[in-house]
């Protein structure tokens, strides 16, 4: 990405600490002001590799706005169904954004003790290692896949600490089942 050669990382070292849980409307309008010239969404993925934990959208419509404000043929939402759901998202709110923005969904599912809000070190430790596969947690998978326009794809997005030491191979092979079951129940 041309952003990382164009832009000191000392700016975005400055940068994602004033942005941390803004709306999206003023995280775009600051990053207007501070990176002119270079297109929002690059920055946005840029500061969202560095900074996972500060710039995560807060509603489902606000990615859609971001994403369809941004005018890019390459952009688009993608539904973790984790983030999804901790962040208040229903399956009912996959209808009212243009099924246009969707590329694919990440899949998985949760446990039922959900980290607090404001724990982030048991947000990030559930998100990077703490994944069920579909069908072992509590999220309401099917009616998010239903949700989902057709044909979107699916990919499972579960790394978890508990299978971390199984061969890959096995580890694709429970993931694929469990997909599986989920679309055809």
């Amino acid at each position: 990405m041309a952003l990382a050669f164009d832009t000191p990382i000392t700016a975005f070292d400055r940068t994602a600490p004033g942005i941390a849980s803004r709306r999206w409307d003023d995280v775009d309008s600051i990053v207007r002001s501070r990176f002119p010239g270079i297109p929002v969404l690059e920055v946005v993925e840029t500061l969202a590799r560095r900074y996972p934990e500060a710039l995560r959208t807060e509603q489902l419509a606000d990615a859609a706005r971001m994403v369809a404000r941004s005018k890019r043929a390459n952009a688009s939402v993608i539904v973790d169904a984790l983030h999804f759901s901790r962040s208040g998202g229903l399956p009912a709110h996959i209808g009212q954004v243009d099924p246009a923005l969707f590329r694919y969904a990440q899949i998985c599912d949760a446990s039922a003790d959900m980290p607090g809000p404001t724990d982030t070190p048991n947000l990030i430790r559930e998100a990077r290692t703490g994944r069920l596969l579909p069908g072992e947690g509590v999220l309401p998978l099917a009616e998010l896949v239903a949700a989902l326009p057709e044909g979107v794809p699916l990919a499972i997005e579960a790394p978890s600490r508990v299978s971390a030491d199984l061969p890959a191979l096995e580890r694709a092979k429970r993931a694929y089942r469990a997909l599986s079951t989920l679309v055809t129940s």
